[in-house]
């Protein structure tokens, strides 16, 4: 049995938060972070613990920094995007 860090089961719930938001199935965000589909299922699921290379990937698709992703729903929620950032 795996025991994952609260971040880890944050990151998971993030992410299955964001890709509804966005209406993306397993596989678009699968082909959007060019990454095996059994990858991002185990990592929504909370049966692996994600690499960093993973979360780097995960932060860049979805314009938010890795510190974010691993933060508190409330906090993402209102974090504004790479994108928002550099406009400013």
């Amino acid at each position: 049995m795996i025991v994952l860090t609260l971040e880890e089961r944050t990151l998971a719930a993030n992410v299955r938060r964001l890709m509804a938001e966005r209406d993306w199935s397993i596989r678009k965000l699968a082909e959007k972070c060019k990454m095996p589909h059994p990858t991002l299922q185990s990592l929504l699921e909370e049966r692996s613990s994600p690499r960093v290379g993973t979360l780097c990937v995960l932060a860049r698709v979805f314009e938010l920094s890795e510190q974010t992703l691993l933060s508190k729903p409330d906090d993402v929620a209102q974090a504004p995007s790479r994108r928002q950032k550099r406009a400013s």
